[in-house]
């Protein structure tokens, strides 16, 4: 008969302590489901106190116990609003009657003061940590609306002032637990909806990302399962783009430039397609604000990140080509290319040609792409020829020095879709990418000189292939602007 005489909370503060209590009976082994059900009873309470009537009429009707009550045709405006005005009750008039989900509900109306108060406890008793700690022993309906009081308490503003956000970073644990969400799956995504409401704003955001389990993101978006590695990247970028100016100052910290660009080629030459995609247009997006400059250019002048991005120019997937497209795009821009970087553009130029100029989106191409990818081709055509200082007699006793074919022991650069070995190690696809081993005593960039012998009839004809789409384009070029430049090629 105890359950005649249950209590309900009067006030915030009992309610909280309510809250307080079930969490705690949480960890125990007996009778965790009733605890779980009084839980769930209270959080809801405290959500409608938050919410309001109008936000969630299911869990408004589930705290109060109350059926739904469907409403006929004749009860809807043309709004689709629910219309009682000409309703009559056919009930005699003292017959109590049954509250519908038109009727208020306690802790409906609740004044500013009472959800203050509300707040006040809840930060005072240390009651959001208890409930993200435990947020693995709640069921489903639970740690839903514990991420709803989250966001709802974060969203809660005193003149210019956040309290929520003062009281997280004055308990900074409870910040560290959210960020170590993806190592439990199960809760995963509840974490990661409150973490993300949290980096929101400027002040956590800055504190998190000194925090050593930020570079713990660039391992959570790898491992696990679909939704959670696709929760972890979401975190991630969000670390990376909402306030530009604090990650940028965040990267011309310590080493945190270099560091940061070691974990981002982790990203883009991993082995989960979906993670390495989203990484090479995160990749791309940061190079397209100018607050990232000195990530850009620092990135670019790397001849070890032209390897990766070359090699995943040839990747199986014609969508992970587009994507590497955009970054190879940078490199070639770059107006003050080092002189490892024009080397190996230069040993490659060859390659490079037949494949770009056999490279193909199947998206609806709104001539950007092709612009794109015509100005890249000029650029990578305008290069020098490698040639070696060959002396030669001809039959005619002519002697002098000549431009032989390029050919390379070297493996040849091509597209991945044409390769069988699709899974070999990224390393060893970077290592077939030509470099250039030029004797010192050699001219490496003697001028070209047509004579004989003509080079073979494959070369050509790809040279003239190039002559021909050279000559038969408009001869407008997008303008190069990464780097502030402002020049068209003709």
């Amino acid at each position: 008969m105890a359950f005649l005489f249950k209590r309900n909370p009067k006030t915030p503060s009992e309610l909280i302590r309510f809250i307080n209590d079930q969490v705690l009976k949480l960890d125990g082994t007996n009778d965790r489901k009733k605890a779980n059900d009084e839980l769930n009873r209270y959080l809801a309470q405290v959500k409608i106190m938050l919410t309001g009537n109008g936000d969630d009429i299911e869990f408004q009707l589930a705290a109060n116990n109350v059926p739904p009550a469907l409403p006929n045709k004749k009860e809807l405006d043309l709004n689709g609003t629910t219309n009682n005005s000409n309703t009559t009750s056919t009930l005699p008039a003292n017959t109590p009657q049954t509250p519908n989900a038109t009727a208020p509900l306690p802790f409906s109306s609740f004044q500013p003061d009472q959800i203050a108060q509300l707040s006040q406890e809840v930060y005072s008793t240390d009651c959001l940590y208890l409930l993200i700690l435990n947020l693995g022993n709640m069921d489903f309906d639970s740690r839903k609306v514990v991420t709803i009081l989250f966001s709802t308490l974060l969203r809660r503003k005193i003149a210019n002032r956040s309290p929520t956000v003062d009281y997280l970073l004055s308990k900074p644990k409870i910040l560290l637990n959210l960020m170590k969400g993806p190592e439990r799956p199960d809760t995963a995504m509840n974490t990661g909806i409150m973490l993300r409401d949290a980096i929101k704003y400027e002040q956590i955001a800055k504190y998190l990302l000194k925090e050593p389990l930020f570079w713990k993101y660039f391992e959570y978006s790898q491992i696990g399962t679909f939704e959670n590695t696709t929760d972890a990247f979401s975190t991630l970028s969000d670390f990376v783009t909402v306030h530009k100016k604090i990650f940028s100052e965040f990267l011309d910290t310590s080493n945190n430039l270099e560091k940061f660009m070691r974990y981002m080629n982790s990203l883009i030459t991993c082995s989960n397609y979906v993670t390495k995609r989203q990484s090479i247009k995160l990749l791309s997006f940061l190079f397209l604000q100018k607050s990232n400059y000195q990530l850009m250019s620092t990135y670019v002048s790397s001849p070890h990140n032209l390897k990766i991005i070359m090699t995943l120019l040839g990747d199986k997937s014609k969508n992970i080509q587009y994507e590497s497209f955009q970054i190879f795009k940078v490199f070639i821009a770059n107006p003050q290319k080092a002189k490892p970087i024009s080397d190996i553009l230069i040993k490659n130029r060859d390659r490079l040609l037949m494949f770009l100029n056999s490279f193909k989106i199947d998206k609806n191409d709104d001539g950007v792409f092709t612009m794109e990818k015509d100005f890249v081709i000029q650029q990578i055509t305008d290069l020098p020829k490698i040639v070696l200082n060959t002396t030669v007699v001809s039959p005619t006793g002519f002697s002098g020095q000549i431009v032989p074919s390029f050919e390379s022991d070297a493996t040849e650069f091509k597209s991945q879709s044409e390769n069988d070995n699709g899974d070999e190690n990224v390393e060893e696809d970077i290592n077939n990418i030509v470099e250039p081993i030029l004797d010192p005593k050699q001219e490496a960039f003697a001028p070209v000189i047509p004579l004989p012998p003509v080079p073979s009839q494959e070369n050509q004809a790809i040279s003239n292939l190039d002559q021909n789409k050279i000559q038969t384009g408009n001869g407008k070029y997008p303008t190069s602007n990464y780097f502030g430049v402002n020049k068209k090629t003709a």
